[in-house]
């Protein structure tokens, strides 16, 4: 038997009305409003992305085809670690949000949560942090991938677009590591 939309959470926040729903077996992430979708999963496939800009993300793959480490700044509903983490068990991945409730619903309602016991081998932390003042404070060397994908649904916050935020990515890159990010109009694109 097939539901209909079922909406699982609303909160209106500072940074506007969250939402989660849930058709079948497909849960959606909503920031600000129902068309604005930030992220969706399968809960019976977490391993499959089904957002194109999330699938456009994954290649830097064709780059790193077996990274070791990756940097993700914005969490959204982890469906980005959910398909990391099944495709490459071992990497050590570090999610940066700046939104401690994106965190919270991505526990609750996307299997964050439960990650680590469905993959023992997961290595991945979360931190509530901003992403930028983060990038400013580490300079580690040694990540495969960096994949920026801030948004709050309607805009890329500014410092995305200044050379002091691409020179702290690539202060964290090691030799061959590539950076990834989401431009407005929900494409990726590597460097």
């Amino acid at each position: 038997m097939k539901i209909e939309n079922e909406l699982l959470f609303f909160e209106h926040t500072r940074c506007g009305d969250l939402q989660v729903w849930q058709k079948d077996s497909v849960r959606s992430l909503y920031i600000r409003d129902k068309k604005a979708i930030q992220s969706q999963l399968d809960m019976a496939k977490k391993e499959k992305l089904l957002l194109p800009h999330s699938r456009a993300m994954m290649s830097f793959l064709l780059f790193q085809e077996q990274p070791q480490s990756i940097l993700l700044l914005g969490l959204g509903g982890g469906s980005i670690i959910h398909f990391l983490v099944y495709w490459f068990p071992a990497l050590k991945i570090t999610a940066i949000e700046i939104n401690e409730e994106i965190v919270n619903i991505a526990k609750k309602y996307f299997a964050l949560s439960t990650l680590k016991t469905s993959s023992p081998r997961a290595l991945v932390n979360i931190e509530i942090a901003d992403a930028f003042a983060y990038l400013k404070r580490k300079n580690q060397k040694n990540i495969n991938a960096i994949l920026v994908d801030l948004h709050d649904g309607a805009s890329l916050p500014d410092f995305l677009y200044t050379a002091d935020f691409m020179e702290h990515c690539f202060h964290q890159l090691s030799s061959g590591g590539v950076l990834v990010y989401q431009n407005i109009h929900r494409t990726a694109a590597c460097f």
